[in-house]
């Protein structure tokens, strides 16, 4: 378990500038690989993606919320539910393989686990600002987004999907 470290307070009236800045974490680049690897948990080590997916799964206080229809919510607005949550992390699907006792197409169904290794990266969501009181540019990260690459029917790389933010 984890012990999260409390921000210093900052009223509203000592920030004179802020913006919200977005970033992206690519772990394909090597400096990022500690949050990639191991891509199978083992000997108590785990990637960033699965600690996630298991807080998430066993309820540990950590909330996802839903990147929205079109994937540019970022506000945090809708809490996904169990439900809603494990038809991310767990999808059911359906291939159709050849009867090998009777030589026609049967619809088989399975359930494919997310993982580690089809995450692509971290969107970042950062507030930076100002504040007077302390003379200082303060930069808190917001949330956390976990990238999944997509791919077309034929295997081609189609581009990065947002599956749901995790408030900081």
């Amino acid at each position: 378990e984890g012990v999260s470290v409390p921000s210093e307070h900052v009223r509203d009236d000592d920030v004179v500038w802020m913006k919200t800045i977005w970033q992206e974490i690519d772990l394909r680049e090597k400096m990022n690989h500690p949050l990639y690897f191991p891509e199978d948990p083992s000997q108590n080590r785990k990637s960033l993606f699965d600690y996630i997916k298991e807080s998430l799964m066993n309820e540990s206080g950590l909330v996802a919320y839903s990147p929205g229809a079109l994937g540019f919510d970022d506000m945090f607005t809708e809490v996904l539910s169990r439900d809603s949550l494990e038809k991310i992390l767990f999808r059911e699907q359906v291939l159709e393989t050849p009867d090998l006792w009777t030589d026609t197409m049967i619809k088989v169904k399975f359930v494919n686990d997310l993982q580690a290794e089809n995450i692509l990266g971290y969107e970042i969501k950062e507030h930076w600002f100002i504040d007077k009181e302390r003379s200082v540019l303060n930069v808190r990260i917001v949330g956390l987004c976990p990238l999944e690459a997509v791919y077309d029917d034929d295997g081609s790389f189609r581009g990065k999907r947002r599956l749901f933010w995790i408030y900081y």
